[in-house]
């Protein structure tokens, strides 16, 4: 398994329904596939929009670097949550004018005496648990309300909203499909498990609330057996004769940061880079006209691109009644 075979089934796909080019949206991980597929088959895309995009380069050949550069993301997003939050004050509720102190000793009490909930499906909340919830909610503004009433309500002893939180988290789909593609795509070093070892201490060092999403964390992907040899190896690009691609991106997407996407578009070459200027992790299905409105006529007739340059912005208020 590999997103190259991905690609080979899109293109599979593509053939089934009688296109002679392929028209596609890719979306976070999909913009792998959709970047695969344009470096791999580039005469049969017809139009492909690649909305929060990855780095697949980075990811691929450098994937220590691409975690790095996504718990920095992560990072600066909750920063961002907790000064929204302190902006709002008691529309947020949450920490008064410090919200990132009080999130951080919530924390430190919780790492220290876990709460017992009552709940025999989760008997403990931890600090753990809080964490989690501070990454899915980083995904997307429209979480920052809930996710900031959970805390408001644990340091009133209530632990039903976060435990709701945690209940409904994100559904990811096969884990299992995907740990064994990342497994093959990325090229993590096979060992020696020290080096993951001092990449985690390095991590914690680095990133305060979310250093655990690198370090051991990929210690089985880089063990993973198995490999591809129809992967793909080569050079990301996708050239001037062929159909252009429209990458959108948002300026503070925490899963795949914008840099990511600059860079996609550079390794791309023939490639037309849409900014929206928002928070999260959803660009295109935000709704938002001023991208869905160009790219939908990009997808019409092929060809039409936003200017150069072209960016959009998210003025919505996350804590807005």
């Amino acid at each position: 398994m590999s997103t190259a075979n991905v690609a080979r089934d899109v293109d599979l796909l593509r053939q089934a329904v009688g296109d002679r080019k392929l028209t596609a949206i890719g979306a976070s991980y999909g913009t792998a596939i959709g970047a695969t597929y344009a470096s791999m088959f580039p005469g049969r895309v017809r139009a492909m929009v690649l909305a929060s995009a990855v780095d697949v380069r980075t990811d691929r050949d450098h994937p220590v670097d691409g975690g790095e550069e996504q718990s920095a993301a992560f990072e600066d997003e909750l920063d961002r949550f907790f000064a929204r939050c302190a902006a709002a004050g008691t529309r947020c509720g949450f920490g008064g004018t410090d919200p990132e102190d009080a999130f951080d000793d919530l924390l430190a009490r919780l790492d220290r005496q876990p709460l017992p909930t009552g709940d025999p499906s989760h008997p403990r909340l931890t600090g753990d648990d809080v964490r989690e919830a501070a990454l899915a909610a980083m995904y997307s503004p429209r979480r920052w309300r809930d996710f900031a009433a959970a805390l408001t309500a644990i340091t009133a002893g209530q632990l039903a909203t976060m435990l709701e939180l945690l209940a409904g988290g994100d559904d990811f789909g096969s884990e299992d499909q995907r740990f064994a593609v990342l497994a093959v795509d990325q090229g993590f070093a096979r060992g020696p498990v020290a080096g993951y070892v001092h990449d985690s201490v390095h991590a914690y060092r680095m990133f305060p609330h979310f250093w655990w999403v690198n370090g051991l964390v990929n210690l089985n992907l880089a063990l993973w057996p198995v490999e591809d040899g129809d992967a793909f190896r080569g050079r990301f690009h996708y050239p001037d004769g062929a159909a252009p691609i429209l990458v959108i991106s948002n300026t503070h997407d925490p899963a795949t940061p914008y840099a990511g996407a600059r860079q996609l578009v550079a390794d791309l070459g023939n490639a037309r880079l849409l900014t929206y200027q928002a928070d999260g992790h959803a660009s295109l299905t935000s709704g938002n006209p001023c991208l869905v409105i160009p790219a939908l006529a990009y997808l019409t007739d092929g060809t039409t691109l936003p200017p150069v340059g072209a960016t959009c912005r998210d003025d919505t208020d996350p804590f807005a009644p």
